[in-house]
């Protein structure tokens, strides 16, 4: 009887304790579900009226902006392709608009069609001649044609964040022609303020987001003007378009509600947050009154459910509390007393079973713990656990991959490096590979480590996988057990490896570059002083010798100054050769002028060398650029009397093989016949280590340009003997003449007027001029020449083009053009080699010349541009 009291008293504590759970359960799942809906709906209107606020003021920002667009639009539509070209016009145009101002606090400007700023307001911002081709909002319109508004950046003039509004100029026909730029300055006040100085609720806030450049134009907190979004799941929605209202957490750890309404005119959209607390403040209140209305309810039924446990359960009561007391001592485990055969002492024993279990898996565990200990300190990516022997106890999946993906070969099977297999047999296996030396060091390694005779172990090794080759570290650290082993670690070090190798490529390069360019300055050098050596010979002959033979010298003299001209010239082409940026420029003339020029260059160094040189005349006449082949054949001659100690050079034109041909002769010291193609490359020479005598690059020289004219090159040379180097010449049928007769240039007289800032160069051609009978008006600047005209208008304008203080001879033919008419004639003198820059000078009838400028190009182009042969009397 008292056994079948006792089990209907364990049945009503069961029934009781089910009971009370179920009741738990349900008013905790019952609070917790109410207080979600609450916060769902809570969360859901709360959006809805915050997406309304910010899709409002999106609207009017996306209304602000369209405006300042149709500003500019406008203001691009009254730009004339002739106010680009005055630029004080242009000027005008904009300190007229006051508006622009008011719309654009950072004021506005113009470029030109290459993102110069030519115009400007206000002026103190000094942004004219600077080129914003770099910033998109410059470059788009420019290339697309589209009015666009710019992402956020650091203002280069104003030094502070700004955003600037561009529209294209574009002419009747649409060509683009510069651009109108607005400049929106955050740094001062401006029509986003009313954005930044409001704040959502009591503390959130508005923030206005560039898309593309992920970047902050202005926020209701300032300071974060020109911060990039970080990359986040929530931040590259919002990049990509999603409009509408999110609960998340920020990078702050802040839970916020945020919405998110885009701006469409500028690939913007505007943010408003604001923390769940506030937003959800009164939900939060009924969430904390129920969550201690639960409470006390669970700590009523709780207290009752322990009084009913404690009054029936007692037995269970004192086992659990002697469990816990071992639980909290170091004491063994040791077996509970059994209470009398109930259910509670069936239950008491099967605890005792589980405690003796414990008691023999906690022996276990303590290894275990050792191991594991040993494993996570090493924290490598690629760990193996040896014992004493060397054998794999432990592997994690990095090391499983990387055995799998490490081969002994391309096509043999992957090495046994996984648990059980022995690691040093496996690296005695592999001495005697390519990488035998890298196997003796790990197997020694290891060992040592195993035998307690080093501390530690670290190497580095290739390992050639199935597509490329990787490097390894390996670290190996003995394991502190009474059976001993060690750890093995593996770490990918193969982009460290090839970061130090493109560092050693990079000096290497470097050095390479280095040299190249001491070279070229040997070039240079040697180029240079050839016809300057041949001047200084013939100016002291000149000096010492009679009057009778001064007619003789003048001319080789003024060849000397002609050739040193032309040397300069083909010296800046050089890089433009290599790059295959120079054009030829064919016409016919006579060989004969070609090879007459020659003796008065290299004729004075083959004198001083005691060597004759002979040029035979010929009548032929070639078509090819003049000046391109002049530098081959001249270059040939010069390498010919560096080479030749004895004897002479010849040079001579000829028929070979149907075709014509200039050939160099010359008794030097020959070339071997496998150094033919050697001599040809660049700062090549041969038999001369000191390299005392040249640069090298001549025949480099003639190579490239040979090329670049499609002419063929010949070499015959026996060593000892002498050389052959013949180039091909392309015959003309006829001479088109370079220059007027000289009768029809001499008769011209004009008044002419000289512009130039260099006092030495302008006392020249003012001398030159002069002495042709012209009548000279000469002044260093644009407004001292025009003030000397006195109203009366000149007959050619001639200028240079790089003056001081800025100004260019385009100015100068500009502002003399608008005084005495659009059809006076100029002429340009310039080093500059500007394609587009040439171009448009071409454009506006203006003849471009090359310093150093002869004197018959010099009257050619002035009977050219004016159009007049005789005298005006």
């Amino acid at each position: 009887m008292d056994v079948q009291n006792l089990k209907i008293r364990s049945l009503k504590a069961k029934m009781t304790l089910s009971t009370l759970a179920i009741f738990l359960v349900c008013m905790w799942t019952l609070s917790f579900y109410a207080s979600r809906m609450l916060r769902f709906d809570m969360e859901r209107i709360s959006g809805q009226q915050q997406f309304s606020t910010v899709s409002l003021i999106a609207d009017q920002i996306n209304d602000e902006l369209n405006d300042r667009m149709r500003v500019l639009a406008g203001l691009a539509g009254h730009v004339t392709p002739a106010m680009l070209a005055k630029t004080a016009t242009l000027q005008t145009l904009l300190e007229e608009r006051p508006l622009l101002q008011f719309f654009f606090n950072g004021g506005v400007f113009v470029t030109g069609a290459d993102g110069t700023a030519i115009a400007d307001v206000p002026l103190s911002a000094g942004r004219i001649g600077v080129n914003y081709m770099d910033r998109a909002s410059v470059f788009t319109p420019l290339r697309e044609g589209k009015t666009i508004v710019g992402g956020p950046s650091m203002g280069r003039k104003l030094g502070t964040p700004v955003f600037s509004i561009s529209a294209p100029i574009q002419d009747a026909n649409g060509k683009l022609l510069g651009a109108v730029v607005g400049i929106i300055n955050l740094g001062l006040p401006n029509f986003l303020d009313t954005l930044t100085q409001s704040h959502y609720g009591l503390s959130g806030g508005y923030l206005l987001v560039a898309r593309e450049p992920r970047l902050i134009v202005t926020a209701s907190d300032k300071r974060r003007i020109m911060q990039r979004v970080a990359s986040t799941t929530m931040a590259d929605r919002y990049i990509g378009g999603y409009e509408g209202s999110d609960v998340f957490v920020s990078g702050i750890g802040v839970e916020v509600l945020a919405s998110v309404k885009g701006i469409p005119v500028a690939n913007w959209f505007l943010a408003a947050s604001l923390p769940t607390t506030e937003a959800f403040a009164p939900i939060h209140d009924m969430q904390q009154r129920m969550l201690w209305a639960t409470v006390v309810l669970s700590v009523v039924a709780c207290a009752l459910t322990w009084w009913l446990l404690r009054r029936q359960l007692f037995p269970i009561l004192v086992t659990v509390e002697r469990l816990a007391a071992m639980a909290d001592t170091n004491v063994p485990l040791l077996p509970l007393p059994v209470p009398e055969d109930t259910e509670v002492g069936e239950l008491v024993g099967g605890v005792n079973r589980v405690l003796k279990t414990l008691e023999l898996r906690e022996t276990a565990l303590k290894e275990s713990d050792v191991f594991r200990s040993a494993i996570i300190d090493s924290v490598f990516a690629e760990i193996a656990v040896l014992d004493c022997n060397g054998v794999i106890t432990i592997v994690n999946k990095p090391w499983q991959d990387f055995a799998r993906q490490n081969e002994l070969a391309p096509g043999s099977s992957a090495r046994q490096t996984y648990v059980g297999s022995n690691y040093l047999k496996v690296c005695k296996a592999a001495i005697g590979a390519a990488a035998d030396d890298y196997a003796v060091q790990a197997l020694q390694g290891i060992q040592a480590v195993l035998d307690r005779n080093l501390p530690v172990f670290t190497m580095e090794y290739p390992c050639d996988g199935p597509d490329e080759q990787r490097w390894f570290s390996m670290l190996v650290t003995p394991l502190e057990l009474s059976g001993g082993g060690a750890v093995v670690a593996h770490h990918d070090i193969t982009e460290r490896r090839r970061a130090v190798a493109q560092l050693l490529a990079a000096k290497a390069e470097a050095e390479i570059a280095n040299n190249a360019k001491s070279h070229f300055l040997a070039a240079v050098s040697h180029d240079l002083r050839q016809p300057l050596a041949a001047l200084m010979l013939y100016l002291d002959l000149l000096n010492t010798d009679t009057p009778g033979n001064t007619a003789k010298l003048l001319p080789r003299i003024r060849g000397c100054a002609a050739n040193l001209g032309g040397l300069l010239s083909d010296l800046l082409d050089l890089s433009k050769l290599q790059a295959g940026a120079v054009v030829p420029a064919p016409s016919s003339f006579p060989m004969r002028g070609v090879l007459d020029s020659l003796p008065s260059v290299q004729g004075a160094q083959a004198a001083h060398k005691g060597l004759r040189l002979r040029v035979r005349p010929t009548s032929l006449t070639v078509q090819t650029d003049r000046t391109m082949l002049l530098r081959i054949v001249g270059n040939l001659v010069t390498n010919a009397v560096q080479y030749t100690s004895s004897g002479g050079v010849l040079i001579a034109c000829r028929r070979r093989a149907g075709k014509h041909w200039l050939e160099v002769y010359d008794t030097g010291i020959g070339i071997a016949e496998d150094k033919i193609g050697f001599i040809f490359g660049e700062f090549r020479q041969l038999g001369n280590e000191a390299r005392n005598a040249g640069s090298g690059l001549g025949l480099y020289i003639v190579a490239k340009t040979a090329e670049l004219l499609g002419l063929r090159i010949r070499v015959r040379s026996r060593v000892g003997c002498g050389s052959m180097f013949a180039i091909e010449l392309p015959s003309a049928a006829a001479i088109v003449p370079a220059y007027p007769p000289a009768g029809l240039l001499s008769g011209i007289k004009l008044r002419v007027a000289v512009v130039e800032d260099n006092l030495a160069v302008l006392q020249a051609l003012t001398l030159t001029l002069e002495q042709l009978g012209h009548e000279v008006v000469a002044a260093n600047t644009g407004r001292d020449v025009i003030a000397r005209l006195d109203g009366q208008a000149p007959d050619l304008i001639i200028t240079d083009y790089r003056l001081a203080a800025g100004e260019t001879g385009y100015d100068v033919i500009e502002d003399a053009r608008a005084i005495f008419g659009e059809a006076l004639p100029a002429i340009i003198i310039t080093g500059d080699t500007d394609k587009d820059q040439l171009r448009g000078m071409t454009e506006q009838r203006i003849v471009v010349m090359y310093k150093p400028v002869p004197m018959d190009a010099l009257r050619a182009a002035m009977v050219q541009v004016t159009g007049k042969g005789a005298s005006r009397g």
